[in-house]
Order: structure tokens, then sequence, then C-alpha cells
């Protein structure tokens, strides 16, 4: 009998940790940050205790209570295993995508298990790592080793460093190695990373199918695991209206002829009729008439700093308006990763240029683009008597970088990113408003009502995720015996499908399948 077990994301968007296990074959798909039930407790200003290593997450129930699942060296020397009492078997990791509620924690697993992902995915989880803030609850391709400290119940850091073996389905290129030797910390000396390994299509007997689908990051996978009992499938996350939409499709027709035992489908959408509607293309062409109509002002595009399909609507932006993208040094980090996997040569487009962020303290990564990109910086200065002949692609995060670009001309700010669905970020819409009051910049694609609550303006995103309508008839080709909502906070909108496929929300035994939610409602 197969066995499924939900650990986490079930009944939430994002956070997505699955067990399949098949016979003695133990594998987990996707291991990520639940930013909601994270967010219970804390903010960006109440982390949890990095001294007490994983303890802190695991009382709290951010992390499931499995043993023989983490890295021994971050249990503090008093931590109380009994509550771990449910062990599971684990052969592999198989990571979807490089969004962090999908492989943020995976740092804190085991080093002697595998994981397995496309050559993207991969190459940029490092440089997402790479580039931002280091920790331990921010390593995901490579670790740094904690040991006690003089006070026992307490954890520190030490100086060894240690990567995670990955296998990539996908060629492994020379450029990809360099890249995944570089160093962040010092300039010129190779890293000490684990080789980048080729992943074949079975582990032990289980045969497994990787497939690239469209989502707002490139190189998302699905995947299938063949049983005893059936193939099982499951989708990451995806959608159609990117420009990979043709692998998305391809993927639906080919699990399909599988006739598969499960189908584990994320639900994002389901709960809003309209919603992931708008294709790429149309953000381009909407995106494009506002900057048209911008001639000679400052133009500001926000949008996910990993979504590089979206960079590359607004290059193309650029191109047709006759400007400059300027990015920051983390984008560009993130296209060399891109390139050293497809061989784009994208970093080095004769339209796309680096905004200068004034600050003092630069890291070892962004010191040696700083020196490898010379001639493309361009400073505040030059953007503030020059405004037009710029797009930045800033978010707002980045915003206070602009008081040295302010300009009388005006301009426009097209917010071109998720909506805002917490309380916390509704707050940073109405900050946002006050920095667009002050540098005289209009926003496009959200608007704040009477009481200050914002409003998005359709056509200027496109959401990472399939439509409802998308979704249902994606299972009405695929036609699986059981299908297991995920990534969802309304999981029973499947129900309406119910006359072409068991519908599985609740633990459930079966002659081919097991299915337990260790996450409860």
């Amino acid at each position: 009998m197969a066995k499924v077990t939900i650990l986490d994301g079930a009944r939430s968007i994002g956070g997505s940790k699955i067990h399949l296990q098949a016979g003695e074959r133990g594998l987990l798909l996707d291991f990520g940050i639940n930013f909601k039930r994270w967010a219970l407790y804390y903010e960006e200003f109440l982390g949890p205790r990095t001294a007490r290593g994983i303890n802190d997450l695991l009382v709290l129930g951010i992390l499931p209570p499995l043993k023989n699942l983490y890295r021994r060296d971050i249990f503090p020397s008093d931590f109380n295993f009994s509550p771990l009492d449910k062990e599971l078997p684990l052969e592999a990791v198989f990571i979807s995508h490089a969004h962090l509620d999908h492989c943020g924690h995976i740092g804190l697993l085991r080093g002697d298990i595998p994981i397995y992902t496309s050559s993207l995915t991969a190459l940029f989880m490092k440089a997402i790592q790479d580039t931002g803030k280091s920790g331990l609850f921010s390593e995901m391709v490579y670790i740094t080793k904690r040991q006690s400290s003089e006070d026992q119940r307490l954890l520190e850091s030490t100086k060894n460093r240690e990567g995670k073996t990955f296998f990539l389905f996908g060629d492994i290129k020379e450029t990809m190695k360099e890249f995944w030797r570089r160093s962040p910390y010092s300039e010129g000396t190779p890293f000490a990373m684990k080789p980048l390994c080729p992943a074949e299509n079975k582990i032990g007997g289980m045969e497994i199918r990787h497939y690239p689908v469209d989502h707002s990051i490139l190189g998302a996978s699905a995947y299938a695991f063949q049983t005893e009992e059936g193939w099982i499938v499951y989708t990451g996350d995806l959608r159609l209206g990117g420009s990979l939409g043709k692998s998305t499709e391809k993927f639906v027709e080919e699990v399909a002829n599988l006739h598969p035992l499960a189908l584990l489908i994320e639900g994002t959408n389901l709960q809003e009729e309209e919603a992931g509607k708008i294709r790429e293309i149309d953000v381009y062409e909407n995106c494009l008439k506002e900057v048209k109509e911008a001639d000679g002002k400052m133009v500001v595009a926000d949008f996910a700093s990993r979504n590089l399909e979206r960079l590359q609507s607004f290059l193309q932006i650029a191109k047709d308006t006759n400007r400059k993208l300027l990015i920051l040094t983390k984008d560009m980090y993130l296209l060399e990763a891109l390139d050293s996997v497809e061989g784009t040569n994208l970093h080095n487009d004769e339209n796309i240029y680096m905004f200068e962020e004034m600050e003092e303290a630069r890291r070892a990564w962004e010191k040696g683009l700083i020196e490898n990109y010379k001639e493309k910086f361009i400073e505040p200065a030059e953007v503030k008597r020059n405004p037009g002949d710029y797009i930045l692609c800033l978010s707002f995060l980045d915003i206070k970088h602009l008081t040295d670009t302010a300009s009388e001309r005006g301009g426009i700010y097209i917010y071109s990113s998720s909506e805002a669905f917490t309380e916390e970020q509704e707050i940073d819409f109405r900050r946002l408003n006050n920095w667009l009051k002050f540098l005289n910049l209009k926003p496009i694609g959200f608007y704040l009502d009477e009481n200050y609550r914002p409003h998005f303006t359709p056509g200027y995103h496109c959401s990472g995720h399939a439509s409802r309508e998308e979704l249902f008839e994606m299972v009405r080709c695929i036609r699986p015996k059981f299908l297991l909502p995920l990534h969802t906070e309304a999981p029973q909108a499947y129900q309406d499908l119910s006359d072409i496929t068991h519908i599985l929300l609740d633990d459930k035994r079966t002659r081919e399948l097991e299915v337990n939610f260790l996450e409860k409602p």
C-alpha cells in the first residue's frame, strides 16, 4: 500500500511538506517555510532564538515533530526528544521550485539526505542564499555547522561550512559548476561545495519522472512516482499563463497517460473565479502602454525579485521605449545563475544596467559584481538628471534608495506583484503610498481607498498559479483515482469534481492508498 503523509501545507498556501512512502522507501516532496504559521509568532523584529537551534520551531509546531529527520548539530543539549516519537523512512527530498515556501527549510534536514531538483532550481537556491541574510533558518544548499557554547544549552556557529548533495534533472555544464563553487564570503576563493550529480530516473526500484512546468519562477518542476499500486503525481505550483505554459500542457497530457492512482495538486486560486486568468503577455502590453505615456519621466517597476520572466518583460519594454533597465546587484547575481544554466547571456544585455545603492557595507559577492560590472553601474544623480532614460526595478523594501532621485517631473510606480493578504502587508502599502507622494510618483496597479486599504487593478500582474477553471480542466484531463488538494485554503472546492475522482480531505485508508494529515485543520 502506498502512503502519503501531509506534514504541512494542505490547509495553507505555502509550507508544503509531503512524505511519500512506497514499501520501505520514503521520499519528501518539498520542505518549505509555512509563512502563515511563522507569522503567528514571529515578525521582522521578533524571530526565533538561533542560539537554541531548532528547539523553538519544534516547540511552537512550525516544524513537524519527526524523529531522525533533522541535523543533530542544531539540537541544544537540553532538548526533550520524547515528543519526536514518529519516524518515517527517508531516502531523498524532491524540490519543486526555488520559492521559500517550498524549499526554505531544507537546510534543517540531515546532511546525508540527497536533494533532487531541476538545474535552475538548484542554482537559484544558491543565488538566493548567497545574496540573502545568513543564518540558521535561511540555509538551503550549504550549512554552517553548530556546536554547544560554554553554556551547553546554547549553540554557536563554527567556521565549518558543508554543502548538501544535489542531484539535478538537466545537463550539468562547466558554467554551472563554476557558479556552484563560487564563495559568497571571500573573493576568488573556491567554495567547498559537494559536486553536482546527474539525477537518474530511479531510486532503488522506484521509477521517477520529472516534468518542467510553468510558474512565476523559472525551473519549476512536477513529478510522478511509480508505486506498486500505481503512479502518484505531485504538481508543485504551476500555471498556464507564462512563457512556459506549453510545458504545463505537456505535463498534463503525459501524466494523463499514466492513469495515476493519486494526484497531489495545488489549489491556490480556488477561492477566486478571476484569479489566474491574466497572462504574462497581458502584463507586458499593459505596462508597455503606461511606460509609453510616461515619456521623459521616471518609471519604477515593482515585482518579485526572483521573477525573472517579469524582469524579461520589463527588459523588452525598456527596449521598446528606448530606456535602460536598472536592476539591483542581487538581481544581477540571479541572472548570472540563470545564464550559467541556460547560456542566455542576459547579464551582458546592452539594455541591462545596475542602480547604485548608496550603502557602506558590502559583502564579498557584491564586491565581486561591482568589480566585474563597473561600466554598468548608474549613479542616483544620473537617474535624477535623466529619469526618462531608465526603468528602475525596485520593490517597496528598496524604495529608500530613491531619496536621491526625486524629481519635480514626477513619474509612475508600476506595482506588478502579488496582492496584499495580511494586515501587515496592508500597512506596508500605506507606507508605500507615503513614499510615492514624497517622490511624486503616480501609483499604477493599486490605489488606497478612503480607509487607506489597498485595492488592485487587474492587468499588471500575472499569478504564478493556474486559475480555478484551469485546475479543474487539468483534473478532468488527468482523471486520477484519488485527488489530494494541497497549497490551498479552500480544498473543499475540488468537491465539484467528485463525479470523476475521489477527493481526499481527511485521513483515508483504502486497499491501495493510505493518506494521513499530520497537519490538522
